[in-house]
């Protein structure tokens, strides 16, 4: 049931898309695979196997399949992780 109170101020789509995630912790780099589970205009909630620190400044570029062109589009962007979850012996970021 949808929380009255909270109402996202853009809309998330439920697709599942690799992207690869560049972060440092510690001041030593780290280079993951994730998998989308939504996206949205302003952001991304990824699906991992390791954990990225929250708050951390990431850099990803996720690969989109495509019908037309013979390799995936690729669109590549920086962030910040603002959540961190723990679901089901997977990590979200």
């Amino acid at each position: 049931m949808r929380n009255p109170h909270f109402e996202r101020k853009y809309r998330r789509f439920d697709l599942c898309f690799p992207v690869q995630l560049t972060f440092y912790s510690g001041g030593i780099r780290s280079d993951i695979d994730a998998m989308t589970r939504n996206v949205s205009l302003c952001g991304l909630l990824l699906e991992t196997s390791s954990t990225v620190p929250h708050g951390s400044e990431v850099s990803f570029t996720m690969k989109i399949p495509t019908r037309s062109a013979s390799s995936p589009i690729e669109l590549a962007g920086k962030g910040n992780v603002i959540r961190v979850e723990e679901v089901s012996g997977a990590l979200s970021e």
